[in-house]
Protein backbone atom coordinates (compact mmCIF):
# COMPACT_ATOMS: atom_id res chain seq x y z
CA UNK A 1 0.00 0.00 0.00
CA UNK A 2 2.81 2.38 0.91
CA UNK A 3 4.49 1.70 -2.48
CA UNK A 4 1.26 2.56 -4.30
CA UNK A 5 0.82 5.79 -2.35
CA UNK A 6 4.44 6.81 -2.98
CA UNK A 7 3.71 6.53 -6.72
CA UNK A 8 1.11 9.27 -6.30
CA UNK A 9 3.10 12.50 -6.39
CA UNK A 10 2.57 15.21 -3.81
CA UNK A 11 1.30 17.54 -6.55
CA UNK A 12 -1.20 14.91 -7.71
CA UNK A 13 -2.40 14.47 -4.11
CA UNK A 14 -3.00 18.24 -3.89
CA UNK A 15 -4.97 18.18 -7.16
CA UNK A 16 -7.00 15.17 -5.98
CA UNK A 17 -7.69 16.90 -2.66
CA UNK A 18 -8.92 20.04 -4.41
CA UNK A 19 -11.09 17.96 -6.74
CA UNK A 20 -12.49 16.03 -3.78
CA UNK A 21 -13.44 19.14 -1.80
CA UNK A 22 -14.84 21.08 -4.77
CA UNK A 23 -16.96 18.06 -5.78
CA UNK A 24 -18.20 17.62 -2.21
CA UNK A 25 -19.12 21.31 -1.97
CA UNK A 26 -20.97 21.13 -5.31
CA UNK A 27 -22.91 18.03 -4.21
CA UNK A 28 -24.05 19.79 -1.03
CA UNK A 29 -25.10 22.85 -3.01
CA UNK A 30 -27.15 20.51 -5.22
CA UNK A 31 -28.67 19.00 -2.07
CA UNK A 32 -29.61 22.47 -0.76
CA UNK A 33 -31.28 23.34 -4.04
CA UNK A 34 -33.11 19.98 -4.08
CA UNK A 35 -31.61 19.02 -7.44
CA UNK A 36 -30.31 15.88 -5.74
CA UNK A 37 -33.34 14.22 -4.14
CA UNK A 38 -33.29 13.65 -0.40
CA UNK A 39 -33.91 9.93 -0.97
CA UNK A 40 -30.52 9.65 -2.72
CA UNK A 41 -28.46 10.80 0.26
CA UNK A 42 -27.81 9.83 3.87
CA UNK A 43 -28.76 6.28 3.06
CA UNK A 44 -32.29 7.49 2.32
CA UNK A 45 -32.86 7.51 6.09
CA UNK A 46 -33.28 11.24 6.82
CA UNK A 47 -36.98 12.02 6.98
CA UNK A 48 -36.96 15.83 7.08
CA UNK A 49 -35.23 18.46 5.02
CA UNK A 50 -34.34 20.42 8.19
CA UNK A 51 -32.22 17.55 9.48
CA UNK A 52 -30.61 17.09 6.07
CA UNK A 53 -29.87 20.83 5.94
CA UNK A 54 -28.03 20.59 9.28
CA UNK A 55 -26.04 17.60 8.03
CA UNK A 56 -25.19 19.42 4.79
CA UNK A 57 -24.14 22.59 6.63
CA UNK A 58 -21.79 20.56 8.83
CA UNK A 59 -20.36 18.80 5.76
CA UNK A 60 -19.95 22.11 3.92
CA UNK A 61 -18.04 23.62 6.87
CA UNK A 62 -15.84 20.52 7.05
CA UNK A 63 -15.25 20.71 3.28
CA UNK A 64 -14.24 24.38 3.43
CA UNK A 65 -11.87 23.62 6.31
CA UNK A 66 -10.46 20.73 4.28
CA UNK A 67 -10.06 22.96 1.22
CA UNK A 68 -8.11 25.46 3.32
CA UNK A 69 -6.02 22.59 4.66
CA UNK A 70 -5.15 21.47 1.12
CA UNK A 71 -3.97 24.99 0.27
CA UNK A 72 -1.88 25.10 3.46
CA UNK A 73 -0.46 21.61 2.80
CA UNK A 74 0.61 22.74 -0.65
CA UNK A 75 2.79 25.45 0.92
CA UNK A 76 3.94 23.58 4.05
CA UNK A 77 4.82 20.26 2.52
CA UNK A 78 7.35 19.08 5.12
CA UNK A 79 5.36 20.13 8.20
CA UNK A 80 4.62 17.45 10.80
CA UNK A 81 1.37 19.30 11.48
CA UNK A 82 0.29 18.82 7.87
CA UNK A 83 0.90 15.10 8.20
CA UNK A 84 -1.05 14.88 11.47
CA UNK A 85 -4.01 16.81 10.08
CA UNK A 86 -3.92 14.68 6.93
CA UNK A 87 -4.00 11.53 9.08
CA UNK A 88 -7.01 12.91 10.98
CA UNK A 89 -8.85 13.67 7.74
CA UNK A 90 -7.89 10.20 6.46
CA UNK A 91 -9.71 8.58 9.38
CA UNK A 92 -12.77 10.81 8.84
CA UNK A 93 -12.90 10.01 5.11
CA UNK A 94 -12.36 6.29 5.73
CA UNK A 95 -15.42 6.23 8.00
CA UNK A 96 -17.29 8.26 5.38
CA UNK A 97 -16.31 5.80 2.65
CA UNK A 98 -17.66 2.90 4.69
CA UNK A 99 -20.91 4.79 5.25
CA UNK A 100 -21.22 5.58 1.53
CA UNK A 101 -20.71 1.93 0.59
CA UNK A 102 -23.63 1.06 2.89
CA UNK A 103 -25.88 3.79 1.44
CA UNK A 104 -28.07 4.40 -1.58
CA UNK A 105 -27.04 3.54 -5.15
CA UNK A 106 -26.02 7.20 -5.71
CA UNK A 107 -23.76 7.02 -2.66
CA UNK A 108 -22.32 3.63 -3.60
CA UNK A 109 -21.62 4.50 -7.23
CA UNK A 110 -20.73 8.20 -7.20
CA UNK A 111 -19.97 9.41 -3.70
CA UNK A 112 -17.82 6.42 -2.79
CA UNK A 113 -15.54 7.24 -5.75
CA UNK A 114 -15.37 10.87 -4.65
CA UNK A 115 -14.48 9.80 -1.11
CA UNK A 116 -11.91 7.33 -2.39
CA UNK A 117 -10.23 10.23 -4.20
CA UNK A 118 -10.15 12.22 -0.94
CA UNK A 119 -8.91 9.22 1.02
CA UNK A 120 -5.99 8.54 -1.34
CA UNK A 121 -5.13 12.24 -1.39
CA UNK A 122 -5.02 12.56 2.38
CA UNK A 123 -3.18 9.26 2.82
CA UNK A 124 -0.50 10.52 0.44
CA UNK A 125 -0.28 13.87 2.21
CA UNK A 126 0.29 12.04 5.51
CA UNK A 127 3.43 10.28 4.19
CA UNK A 128 6.99 11.54 4.23
CA UNK A 129 8.53 12.12 0.83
Amino acid sequence: MNKFLKKVSFKTAIIMGNLFYFTTIMVHILIFTHIIPQSWISGGMVSSSEIQTQISIFNLVLSFVGLLFIQWANHSRESITVRLVAMTFTVIWLVGLIMQLLGTPFEKIFMSLVLLCGLVSHLRLSLND
